[in-house]
């Protein structure tokens, strides 16, 4: 866990697939150190999907779960929705910036 932990703190990930337990922690782990990251990657847990394995990881912060055994396929298709989800998030966080809500408001005023 502190490996990952140093990874994510200094920048170097931006996607992390996780399984649920290691020797020094779980995945809770590193979903709290991506919380904490200023990057703060998605975090896919992979697990043998129950419902709920599924629950709490969405509700501890998970970007998603991915069944086990997995397919290649699959895990290109949670890369591309990463990519995807983050893309869209850049551009609705560059629609509210400060700047772009005051021009907005004026706008809006006028």
């Amino acid at each position: 866990m502190a490996q990952c932990r140093e990874l994510v703190d200094r920048g170097e990930v931006t996607l992390a697939f996780s399984g649920q337990y290691f020797c020094d922690g779980d995945y809770r782990a590193i979903l709290s150190a991506s919380r904490d990251s200023n990057v703060s990657p998605p975090v896919i847990l992979a697990s043998r999907r129950t419902p709920a394995i599924g629950e709490e990881a969405i509700h501890f912060g998970a970007f998603d779960v991915i069944g086990i055994p997995y397919r290649p396929t699959d895990v290109e298709w949670m890369i591309l929705k990463a990519r995807r989800n983050r893309q869209a998030a850049g551009q609705a966080a560059h629609l509210v910036t400060p700047s772009r809500q005051q021009e907005l408001l004026v706008r809006h005023a006028s």
